[in-house]
């Protein structure tokens, strides 16, 4: 049974050979032919371990090999080679180049069949009397070795010391160099030096075994090449009879390749628009074509169903312009300059669903209290709680109430405490020095608690709030005009948060 290493291998090989079967080929009006088929006389000899190292060596024996190319380009050519010979040692020989060998004096015998894809390289190209050219190649070669006779195969220890068949598949990198001489259009002498590596897979045997077996095989092959499978049509004599249909068919043909400046397969003689943009659908006289008339010819419209509403707003590639990139095109969008990456209704308008100002999709903080000023991320900006709040009320002597603008102070102030539960408040009230020091002390307690009790009214907690009267201290302005008395009667709140 083979190893299944080498069974992937003889695969890989025909399925190379396949494909480089199946690639196509330029059409070329100097190389007619596509394949080659090639039958030659390749001499052989084997070289390296035991054979390099001492008497016997194994000597030039006689080798046939049958080659099958397929030109891919006038440089390159991919080709199957299947090889064979029989070489054997011989005991009077003192070199690897001796020819041939007497059935008495042999040792043994190496039976090789193999086969190899590879790939050519002409170097000056193929189209040449005499085309020098290299090549690189990868294949299986299915070896035994043979005793004298060559009736039996020999046997080798395996690794584990147990003597098997001394055969094996195994994998081989070739490289050559040859010449190609044409003798006639199809026919070719081709010389060639071949050069093949044994690589070792496949062949599982003691350790001394492969060191001394041989691995370098050389040759030089003398083939005839037969060429085949013309690209190139050749055209019978036509009858009289048929000579008017040949003509009006040739005119055809000539017409059709008739010169066509803008490739849009009308030719200029016919063609009315000969400067159509390429790529462009156009009528049978040549012209360009626009379905939805957005000015876009067809064929190089991404949006060939435009409707005509979109006219005069579409973009280079015929699609409707939508400037804020939020689905809905300018030309039905009622705010097309909306910010991008808003939330929009069905007409294209931003949404702002807690009416901050800040648009849904924008709005880090999507549920704000109606009312109370945000940041450009929509969120409450607290830095309002970084210092004391100052409210100067106009109070009228003796008076504690709260004036109108005061109160809308404290009506944004009730905003942010609800939006910040965990701030608590602390309502100072401060008055002038006109009066008794105990009477404005009673006073500005008043006045702070009028404050709480407002802002209560608002929706904040009592116990949030600490309420307290300082009188005529902490003086913030000059008792002795009325501007800076005006200044001292104040309440100031403090802010802490819990």
């Amino acid at each position: 049974m083979l190893p299944r290493i080498n069974i992937k291998i003889l695969r890989a090989c025909v399925i190379t050979l396949a494909f480089c079967l199946a690639l196509p080929v330029p059409s070329h009006s100097e190389a007619p032919y596509n394949y080659s088929l090639s039958l030659g006389y390749a001499p052989q000899t084997l070289s390296g371990g035991e054979s390099g190292k001492a008497s016997p060596y194994f000597v030039i024996s006689p080798g046939f090999n049958v080659t099958l190319g397929r030109r891919i380009s006038p440089h390159f050519h991919v080709r199957f080679d299947l090889f064979t010979t029989t070489i054997y040692s011989d005991s009077l020989a003192t070199s690897n180049l001796q020819f041939g060998s007497n059935k008495t004096d042999r040792i043994r015998g190496f039976q090789s069949r193999r086969a190899t894809v590879a790939l050519e390289y002409f170097p000056l190209g193929d189209l040449h009397t005499i085309s020098p050219s290299l090549g690189f190649g990868v294949g299986v070669d299915s070896w035994k070795f043979l005793d004298p006779m060559g009736d039996s195969t020999l046997e080798a220890p395996n690794g584990r010391n147990i003597p098997i068949a001394f055969e094996a598949q195994e994998l081989v990198f070739a490289t050559f160099a040859g010449l190609e001489i044409d003798l006639s259009s199809s026919l070719a002498l081709s010389v060639e030096g071949r050069s093949v590596y044994l690589a070792g897979p496949g062949a599982e045997f003691a350790n001394s075994v492969n060191d001394a077996r041989p691995r370098w095989a050389y040759s030089v092959s003398t083939a005839l090449q037969f060429s085949f499978g013309s690209t190139i049509k050749k055209e019978d004599w036509r009858s009289d009879r048929t000579w008017t249909q040949r003509t009006s068919t040739k005119k055809n043909e000539l017409r059709q390749s008739a010169r066509d400046s803008d490739g849009d397969g009308v030719g200029d003689e016919m063609d009315k628009c000969p400067s159509t943009a390429a790529g462009a659908v156009v009528n049978s006289l040549g012209c360009p074509m626009d379905t939805d008339g957005d000015g876009v010819y067809d064929g190089l419209d991404d949006c060939p169903d435009t409707p005509p509403g979109a006219l005069g707003a579409v973009d280079i590639h015929g699609c409707p312009i939508d400037s804020d990139f939020d689905g809905i095109p300018d030309y039905s969008d009622a705010c097309p300059s909306g910010p991008v990456g808003a939330h929009v209704d069905e007409s294209g308008c931003p949404l702002d669903s807690d009416k901050d100002g800040v648009a849904d999709g924008l709005d880090d903080c999507p549920e704000t209290v109606s009312g109370l000023k945000v940041d450009e991320r929509g969120c409450v900006d607290m830095s309002l709680f970084a210092q004391a709040m100052v409210l100067n009320i106009t109070y009228p002597s003796g008076s504690f109430e709260v004036d109108k603008k005061s109160k809308v102070e404290l009506q944004q102030l009730a905003l942010m405490l609800k939006a910040a539960s965990n701030v608590h408040v602390e309502i100072i009230g401060y008055t002038d020095n006109i009066g008794s020091a105990k009477a404005n002390r009673a006073l500005s307690e008043k006045r702070a608690r009028r404050v709480r009790d407002y802002l209560k009214k608002l929706g904040i907690a009592s116990k949030r709030m600490t309420v307290r009267g300082r009188g005529e201290t902490n003086f913030i302005a000059d008792n002795a005009t009325s501007a800076g008395r005006k200044k001292n009667r104040r309440i100031e709140i403090l802010f802490q948060s819990k």
